[in-house]
């Protein structure tokens, strides 16, 4: 599957120091593209969900998916759903691989 790796400035550090870097597959770069809007609510959503609910008192909505090896997240954003993978490379550096985006009936097939 190809990715794409995300531009520098795409790259963002939350307030307690911790360093994402985001991939997405082909599939996801393309909805992205498509529904920009929906791409930036996933970057917020992430910032919001390293750094603590306390501090800016919104719920950002992800989830464990079930039966799945290795672990996957699912976001929820409206109608949307974004699936992904987080790595911890090391102390404070994670890795995020967003596998699929879509209507919250189509991602999971």
């Amino acid at each position: 599957m190809k990715s794409k790796k995300l531009k520098p400035e795409e790259n963002f550090e939350s307030w307690k120091k911790i360093k994402i870097e985001i991939e997405y597959s082909t599939q996801v770069d393309k909805f992205f593209s498509k529904y920009p809007e929906i791409k930036k609510m996933f970057i917020e959503n992430l910032k919001l969900f390293y750094v603590s609910e306390k501090e800016h008192g919104k719920k950002v909505d992800i989830k464990i998916l079930k039966g799945i090896s290795p672990k996957q997240y699912r976001m929820r954003i409206g109608d949307y759903r974004v699936i992904f993978n987080i790595t911890k490379k090391k102390f404070k550096v994670y890795s995020i691989f967003v596998k699929k985006a879509g209507f919250r009936g189509d991602v999971y097939k």
